[in-house]
């Protein structure tokens, strides 16, 4: 038995010395959000304008464009709860805050990051900014993707490792925290890509989340006039091949209930999913606008939206 055990150590010595190396050299890799969140640090008591929400909102709006210091905590797949929690977070952080701008989409609010079982990433979110969707931060203790890191990077940390190609898997994130899509990229637009992208976010959506995500957007409206800062929701445009694969009886349901909620608690919202100005030229992608459009974008909210938000101060009743 001694014997069996001693030719099983010398098996598995090699094996966990190579996990060793694997896992110390990924801990001095970055990511989108360890990027973000160490360049928020730099620039904390700057920021007067803080934008949260998903990919739409995250590589849409550029905050280089907006009329004051401005930074990006949306990220790709970012479910509306986590927008509100790390928005409350950012309270006590950014102590010049005054206004933020709170991305939403088709499907916001039924949608959880849970329902695509990308754990990895959950924990690589945790590890930057200490925050859980559900707000436990036992939550996962014995899953293995919090103490590997070569499973949170999924196959691109052994690749960056080998090859060293951290910042492709970082990303191109600006110092104000904008993810770059490249402009010069010949859009998708066909059908085909809109009916599959649509599809597999519409697998995600239910309906029993939006009661969740709803009372979190109140929690973080209630603290924000409390903190003296105004909120805006903003849906960015959308290609007309994506549009026409939504469900109208969900977007329309949903539209209407953030606009009541903006009512209420002094707020404001503003949809331009079918804006006319953006055409094909503007997108990266379907559902995405690239470098150009977002620029164009960021600067009609700007002229539009910010600048008169930002001009009227703070005002309206508290959730």
């Amino acid at each position: 038995m001694n014997r069996l055990f001693y030719r099983l150590a010398l098996f598995l010595a090699p094996l966990v010395l190579m996990l060793a190396a694997v896992e110390v050299k990924l801990s001095g890799f970055s990511n989108i959000y360890s990027r973000r969140s160490a360049a928020l640090d730099r620039v904390a008591d700057q920021v007067q304008i803080l934008l949260v929400g998903n990919s739409h909102a995250g590589t849409g709006i550029d905050p280089r464009h907006l009329p004051t210091a401005a930074f990006s905590l949306a990220f790709p797949g970012q479910s509306t709860i986590v927008d509100a929690r790390l928005a409350s977070t950012m309270f006590r952080r950014l102590p010049r805050l005054r206004l933020l701008i709170v991305g939403i989409g088709y499907g916001s609010l039924r949608y959880r990051e849970s329902s695509i079982g990308d754990y990895g990433r959950d924990e690589l979110f945790w590890q930057a900014f200490r925050l859980r969707e559900d707000g436990n931060r036992f939550a996962g203790v014995l899953s293995p993707y919090r103490y590997l890191r070569f499973l949170a990077y999924r196959p691109f940390g052994p690749r960056a490792m080998l090859f060293g190609d951290s910042l492709r898997f970082a990303s191109v994130v600006s110092q104000e925290g904008w993810q770059v899509l490249d402009s010069t990229t010949r859009a998708n637009m066909s059908w085909r890509a809109a009916s599959a992208i649509a599809a597999s976010q519409e697998a995600a959506l239910h309906r029993e989340d939006i009661a969740d995500t709803m009372r979190e957007l109140r929690a973080v409206l209630s603290q924000a006039s409390q903190q003296r800062v105004r909120v805006v929701f903003v849906t960015p445009p959308l290609s007309f091949a994506y549009r026409a694969q939504l469900i109208d009886s969900i977007w329309d349901g949903d539209r209407s209930r953030i606009q009541a909620l903006a009512n209420t608690c002094g707020a404001s919202f503003r949809d331009y999913a079918a804006d006319p100005r953006f055409g094909a030229r503007d997108f990266f992608d379907v559902e995405h606008l690239n470098a150009r459009g977002a620029k164009r974008f960021t600067r009609i909210l700007s002229d539009e939206v910010v600048g008169t938000v930002l001009a009227e101060g703070v005002g309206g009743p508290s959730c």
